[in-house]
């Protein structure tokens, strides 16, 4: 955590008598990850031993995500929530558009993933070198607000190619725009645009088996829906 940061938040504690709890402090965890990017995690922390959890979100930040939502647990010692429903938790979860890889047949699969900021596509990106290093089809729309460039540039090393497209909304940042901001920060990587998501998909398909589509909420709602409705 930034330095600011937990200034910010010690004083907000200490204002509302509020105890600070540290999530490493004490803990001893260990990690692997498995082929298909989850993580499996052994915790001990200063109240319990947790068994060997294997967690439902991919990417290995989901480790520290992990631990974070176990110490808050534990601060709530009226529910006493059993280790074990802890354990099933973290395991059972379901985060759609977040590292989410939906297999449409057996040569056609998208990665959706959310990441609507840096801090979101570096995340991406890390996960990306470790699990697809052969580069993929990248489908990207971001809204007007928001920093393109800082995305595709944390996406640049990972991307075989960029198609550049719009969900249905009025903020959402014009495909030709986008374009010109890969081209300017990727002039490497081969880029077009794409009427709508759907057709953005047709196109990064022809390109790769698995495609990337990130860089909004709303493209990858847009995108759960045409996978849940049957038209991609």
């Amino acid at each position: 955590m930034a330095p600011a940061a937990a200034d910010v938040i010690a004083r907000v504690g200490r204002a509302q008598h509020a105890p600070i709890v540290p999530a490493s402090a004490g803990v001893q965890m260990r990690t692997s990850c498995q082929p298909d990017g989850r993580v499996a995690l052994d915790l001990v922390t200063p109240t319990r031993s947790y068994p060997t959890m294997r967690l439902a979100l991919r990417g290995r930040h989901q480790a520290l995500n992990a631990l974070t939502a176990v110490r808050l647990i534990e601060q709530l010692t009226r529910f006493a929530v059993p280790e074990a429903a802890v354990a099933a938790g973290l395991e059972d979860v379901h985060w759609p558009g977040r590292l989410d890889l939906v297999t449409l047949a057996p040569d056609r699969a998208v990665l959706l993933d959310s990441a609507h900021n840096p801090a979101g596509a570096d995340a991406l990106a890390a996960y990306l070198a470790e699990f697809h290093r052969e580069k993929l089809p990248v489908v990207f729309a971001a809204m007007r607000d928001k920093d393109a460039e800082r995305m595709l540039l944390a996406l640049r090393p990972h991307a075989r190619a960029f198609v550049l497209t719009a969900p249905a909304l009025a903020r959402a940042a014009p495909p030709a725009d986008l374009l010109a901001v890969a081209q300017r920060v990727a002039p490497e990587i081969p880029a077009e645009t794409a009427e709508s998501p759907a057709d953005a998909l047709a196109r990064s398909w022809r390109r790769g088996p698995v495609v990337c589509a990130t860089g909004s909420i709303f493209l990858v709602g847009e995108l759960l829906d045409l996978v849940a409705r049957g038209v991609v």
